[in-house]
């Protein structure tokens, strides 16, 4: 699979930096509120919620953003458009609208898709967004993951850049918590002389016997 071809001017662009984010006619990423969160279960694919939902981009991170509890969302990640519209109808019915025609053409509706993915990143929106399922770097080798390899990469080229932007675009990774050390034995004294080895507590002494001399006879 050929990897795409980043550049500094692939970010830090006008077009990038005045991207609206939803676009016009999509949801590219971010938080987009769950209109119906208590249904019971979803509907047929084809009918709309009662409080009109948001169109899905094409163009988005691969991980669910649908906001469903207060301002934390969802954060499953997936691996297609299928699987990302399947998780959503089942899980987030009425949040999303089925896609339809709109006068705009298709390449500049691809553009403002993907800059407003890439100022959501470029903001750092991605790496302190509030999600209910920790996402981690999304999808392995998917549009987000290249898009925050890419920039921390050029963060460590590229000095004017980091000033600018920062250095970190991945979301802060979760390690586990550092094993507390183990309490230091106990070294035992070694035992002194005429103790026996069993150990060093004194055994109770026991009662002394009596003997008495018998006198031999003759």
């Amino acid at each position: 699979m050929q990897r795409m071809q980043l550049s500094r001017e692939d970010f830090d662009n006008p077009e990038v930096a005045g991207a609206v984010n939803p676009t016009p006619t999509t949801v590219t990423s971010r938080s987009h509120p769950e209109p119906n969160p208590t249904a019971p279960t979803p509907g047929p694919p084809h009918t709309y919620a009662p409080t009109p939902g948001s169109r899905l981009s094409g163009i988005n991170s691969m991980v669910c953003d649908i906001a469903v509890n207060g301002n934390q969302m969802c954060g499953q990640p997936v691996r297609s458009q299928i699987a990302l519209r399947r998780h959503i109808r089942n899980a987030h019915p009425g949040a999303t609208l089925n896609p339809f025609r709109t006068n705009i053409p298709q390449a500049e509706r691809i553009r403002a898709k993907s800059y407003a993915l890439k100022r959501w990143i470029l903001s750092r929106g991605w790496r302190t967004a509030r999600y209910v399922k920790e996402p981690g770097e999304g999808p392995m080798y998917g549009i987000i993951q290249d898009y925050c390899n890419f920039l921390e990469q050029l963060a460590q080229e590229d000095d004017d850049f980091a000033q600018q932007f920062g250095t970190e675009f991945h979301r802060p990774r979760l390690g586990k918590p550092p094993t507390p050390p183990s309490a230091p034995k106990r070294k035992r004294a070694p035992p002194k002389k005429g103790h026996k080895a069993t150990g060093s507590r004194k055994q109770p002494a026991r009662a002394r016997r009596c003997c008495r001399v018998v006198p031999e006879t003759a």
